[in-house]
């Protein structure tokens, strides 16, 4: 089992150098099928080198209750660089590209969603009479519909796990405290509609180099409404309400304005 490969042997210290020995070692002993190349070794290198023990045991946890092959986890998913400490998302520019690289944190927090959506469509329960075709379409590996520059759904919640943890966070902290934390903590633990839109709306700015100086907390407007009322009643007469409305619009269409030069501009 890949998620066992080397993890619970003694005075467990494998390198690069050590780990592509043994592979290579074990596959010169088994027939071609089951060799660990391509994808599994990359997955094995992930999570023998790479994954903190804090994902690694989610993960585990996760698998040893509901089987591998009813798990929300394949090779595919797990050879990923999302699961490398210090990786660099893709399409990133600028200072987005510190915001968008991966941490013990935002791995943890993308483990625990994956695995959390994944028990959410399929209860313990029920998921050992789901045909195991159901279950291999709904593997978040590929994008939903297969349109051109689409995502898969991994690939969002990392950047959006990133986003949350790197960008929101600091800011929600600085400017409304532990208990701000706390409330954004709560919309991320309840897979919050309003906070996922907000997330990826720092996800379509991460290519564009300006949108880092011009995004802030207030254009995120279900989180920023969320916020507020957690400070109390409304603040300001109606007058001061329509001015703050005003600016963030203005704000929002001058964001918008510049993604949308940027993609117009030539390669």
């Amino acid at each position: 089992m890949l998620m066992e490969v080397a993890r619970s042997l003694p005075g467990f210290s494998w390198n690069k150098n050590t780990l592509d020995k043994e592979l290579d070692d074990l596959n010169g002993k088994v027939e071609a099928s089951a060799r660990i190349t391509s994808w599994k070794r990359r997955a094995v290198s992930n999570i023998v080198l790479d994954m903190p023990e804090t994902v690694y045991t989610v993960l585990t946890d996760h698998y040893r209750r509901y089987t591998w092959e009813r798990s929300c986890m394949n090779e595919e998913l797990l050879q990923d660089a999302m699961w490398r400490g210090q990786s660099k998302l893709p399409k990133c520019k600028g200072e987005w590209a510190k915001v968008y690289t991966m941490s013990e944190a935002s791995m943890l927090r993308l483990a625990r969603v994956l695995v959390a959506l994944w028990e959410k469509q399929f209860p313990k329960a029920t998921v050992r009479r789901t045909p195991i075709r159901e279950l291999q379409a709904s593997r978040v590996t590929r994008p939903a519909s297969g349109g051109e520059g689409e995502e898969a759904p991994a690939a969002m919640w990392a950047c959006m796990a990133c986003f949350f943890e790197h960008w929101l966070l600091p800011r929600v902290e600085k400017d409304f405290g532990p208990g701000g934390v706390n409330a954004v903590e709560a919309l991320w633990d309840s897979l919050d509609a309003g906070l996922e839109a907000d997330l990826k709306t720092g996800i379509v700015c991460r290519g564009e180099v300006e949108s880092f100086k011009m995004l802030d907390l207030t254009m995120l407007t279900a989180t920023h409404g969320v916020l507020l009322k957690m400070k109390g009643p409304a603040i300001g007469g109606p007058t001061e309400r329509a001015n703050m409305a005003k600016t963030m619009a203005e704000k929002w269409a001058e964001l918008k304005e510049t993604i949308a030069r940027d993609k117009a501009r030539p390669g």
